[in-house]
């Protein structure tokens, strides 16, 4: 039986998270489907580009987030006969 591959699909396939069986009939279909050849390359483009990529936070926004979060207190609370722990800043 013949199979549809989506762009889902070609995903899958670039970040080798399709199975084996399913990998081997995809690159029959590639061979003969130049459209799904270009996503497949596109892709690739794309996932290399990110790859490379790295995200720093600005300067000081560790900091500011650490600072913040030794500025809070929880205090411990009864609610209706429960413990209840809140958080206050």
């Amino acid at each position: 039986m013949h199979k549809l591959f989506t762009s889902e699909d070609v995903i899958s396939f670039a970040y080798n998270e399709m199975p084996a069986d399913e990998a081997v009939e995809f690159c029959a279909e590639l061979n003969g489907c130049p459209e799904m050849a270009s996503e497949l390359e596109t892709i690739n483009e794309v996932r290399i580009m990110m790859d490379a990529t790295s995200l720093v936070p600005q300067a000081g926004v560790v900091q500011a987030i650490l600072n913040y979060s030794r500025s809070l207190k929880i205090q411990k609370e009864t609610f209706f006969g429960a413990p209840l722990e809140v958080v206050l800043n």
